[in-house]
């Protein structure tokens, strides 16, 4: 891959974390874990909710220190 197209592909990537993050975008972990719920988890989400049904609330939620695993645990 040409070294302008990389370069312009982590540009556009910057602003799209920008801009969905604003100021947390610049930690790693914040964009890991936006990364993880935005890619498969959504698919585990919706999954959950058609063979169990909406939780009627979240109990807790935490992410490891690298931002790669989420747990939560529903109502």
């Amino acid at each position: 891959m040409p070294a302008k197209a990389t370069a312009e592909l982590q540009q556009h990537r910057a602003a799209q974390m920008s801009a969905a993050l604003g100021a947390k975008a610049a930690n790693p972990r914040d964009v890991e874990t936006y990364n993880l719920l935005a890619g498969l988890s959504v698919h585990d989400l919706s999954a959950m909710r058609e063979l169990i049904g909406m939780p009627s609330r979240v109990i807790s939620a935490a992410r490891s220190g690298d931002g790669q695993w989420i747990w939560v645990t529903f109502d």
